[in-house]
């Protein structure tokens, strides 16, 4: 961590379980060292309030593992153009509010609904609609955001600022 303010402009690629701290936290402390590095996060445990905290941090981008080389390479990609100055935070951000802007309100409420970290069922009941249509839904999210993996759903939602969806279920302990 000392030596992270001599670094030369690079991706730092780090896994989300680490021995000593965990990959959020070594993120997190390159943040307050001033270091603008861009941040790319593995994990096997694709863990949605994890992924939440990685992306407020300012991670560049969230990989599941097994990933593929394609998925590595797009992620340096960002990185390396956020490093060149062709792309920054606000104008990801931009992109992501334009992409959701273009959904109907269900569609957004079930996106909340992943913020959330809630899986169907849970989404099905906060929404009051069946689950077939929670199902038809996420599966219109994905083309029509065109999302390759599940988890790019809550990367651009993270990106767009959209709030999590808070259940009011009966008997939620509110």
């Amino acid at each position: 961590m000392r030596e992270a303010e001599d670094l030369r402009p690079g991706c730092v690629l780090l896994d989300v379980q680490l021995p000593d701290m965990s990959g959020i936290e070594v993120q997190s402390t390159l943040g307050g060292l001033g270091s603008s590095l861009p941040v790319i996060l593995m994990s096997a445990n694709g863990d949605p309030a994890g992924i939440m905290r990685a992306m407020h941090n300012g991670s560049v981008e969230f990989l599941e593992k097994p990933f593929d080389d394609d998925d590595l390479v797009a992620a340096l990609g960002t990185g390396f153009a956020i490093i060149d100055g062709d792309l920054d935070a606000d104008e990801r951000g931009i992109r992501a509010q334009q992409s959701v802007a273009r959904l109907t309100p269900v569609q957004i409420q079930v996106l909340r609904g992943v913020v959330a970290g809630m899986d169907n069922a849970e989404i099905t009941t906060a929404l009051d609609v069946t689950s077939i249509e929670v199902r038809r839904i996420r599966a219109q999210l994905v083309e029509q955001l065109d999302l390759k993996r599940p988890i790019d759903a809550l990367i651009l939602a993270c990106a767009a600022k959209l709030s999590p969806l808070v259940s009011n279920a009966v008997g939620s302990g509110s």
